[in-house]
């Protein structure tokens, strides 16, 4: 039996209900700490809601999508579907007790009670995903590639640009709402991985310029300091649903250099270039494509660092699942195999390698 509410009509009485029920420990278990057949009680966020018929009988059950800052689940309520949806909305917070199980090769809770929220009970930051990785370490790495520019007029503008205010609006951003790094400080860690990997082509293609194509790397998304907002969730600005993250940076790019006493038109020219055509085609929100040689390494930078967080995020998401294939992902246009029975070699406590697991696979071929 689903506890708590039975309809949008009887709100009042039901309100009174809930402050009469026995107040069950709350579970510190993140979404990502979830595992098959597990009793989960826990405080997460609507993400999204829909009613689905049952197949055998007359009426619906609801469907939710949960989340925390770790990762999202989906939950089934059986009871009471209509009611529910009518009385919930995206990014309340719900208090909900249930049991995770497999299906369809995803891991899901089907839930047995179910409130909403008090605001005392939950931090909004609970619910924000948000990047693993030291924020305040990776602040520092980002000033010390700045440092690191010597020509004075990109110098200048990377610290008129950064002022205190638009560094920690920096750090804390997220890259995406959906497809990469879309994480509270994921900004900045896409940033540095841009970077590190145009400092990788810089040591292959040493005639290429230095000095525009890291100041580049650093400034190709700053408009995503505008583009998003989130406060209960990651979601676009105004401006950033209007004009996007590509023709906001480029604005700011081009009115702080305007601040740069004899900033060279040439070198402007050149740096809105590669903001604008960082994406690589028309398709993918670009106005322009690549025609400098740096150009083309930050697109192919920014590319490679979005596909692979991608990948990495869709592996982490299925380790729990007894699965070798992720479920289809629509930014990849593909599954992805995250193991199976391919050999590996493997050392053994005294560093030798075995080979074992390797003949006995083979036997026979």
């Amino acid at each position: 039996m689903i506890a708590f509410l039975t309809g949008p009509a009887e709100e009042t009485t039901a309100a009174r209900h809930l402050e009469q029920q026995p107040e069950e420990d709350v579970s510190k278990v993140l979404v990502s700490d979830i595992r098959e057949g597990q009793d989960v009680t826990a405080l997460m966020m609507i993400r999204g809601r829909q009613l689905r018929p049952f197949r055998g009988r007359v009426g619906n059950f609801l469907v939710l999508k949960l989340a925390d800052r770790s990762g999202e689940i989906e939950a089934k309520l059986w009871e009471n579907g209509d009611d529910w949806y009518w009385r919930l909305r995206e990014e309340d917070v719900v208090k909900v007790q249930g049991r995770s199980q497999v299906y369809n090769g995803s891991l899901e809770l089907i839930l047995e009670r179910l409130r909403l929220a008090r605001e005392e009970e939950y931090d909004l930051e609970d619910f924000l995903p948000s990047t693993e990785r030291d924020v305040a370490e990776m602040v520092r790495q980002l000033q010390s590639v700045m440092e690191g520019i010597a020509n004075p007029f990109l110098a200048d503008l990377l610290r008129r640009l950064f002022d205190e205010e638009t560094l920690e609006r920096f750090a804390r951003a997220p890259a995406a709402k959906v497809v990469h790094h879309a994480y509270l400080g994921g900004l900045i860690e896409h940033t540095l991985e841009v970077i590190k990997l145009c400092e990788t082509a810089l040591e292959i293609y040493p005639s290429l310029d230095r000095e525009l194509l890291l100041t580049a790397a650093i400034l190709h998304d700053v408009g995503k300091v505008r583009e998003y907002v989130y406060r209960r969730c990651i979601d676009f600005s105004d401006e950033g649903r209007l004009l996007g993250h590509i023709a906001l940076g480029e604005e700011v790019v081009v009115s702080t250099a305007s601040q740069v006493p004899g900033f060279p038109g040439e070198v402007l020219v050149k740096l809105r270039h590669m903001v604008l055509s960082h994406h690589g085609q028309y398709e993918w929100q670009s106005p322009k494509r690549p025609k400098t040689i740096e150009a083309c390494v930050l697109h192919l930078a920014d590319y490679f660092s979005g596909q692979v967080a991608i990948f990495a995020s869709l592996i982490k998401a299925n380790q729990t699942q007894d699965t070798s294939w992720t479920a289809y992902n629509k930014f990849l246009e593909r599954s992805v195999f995250i193991g199976g029975a391919i050999p590996r070699l493997i050392a053994d406590e005294e560093g030798d390698v075995q080979r074992k697991l390797m003949e006995e696979r083979y036997e026979g071929y």
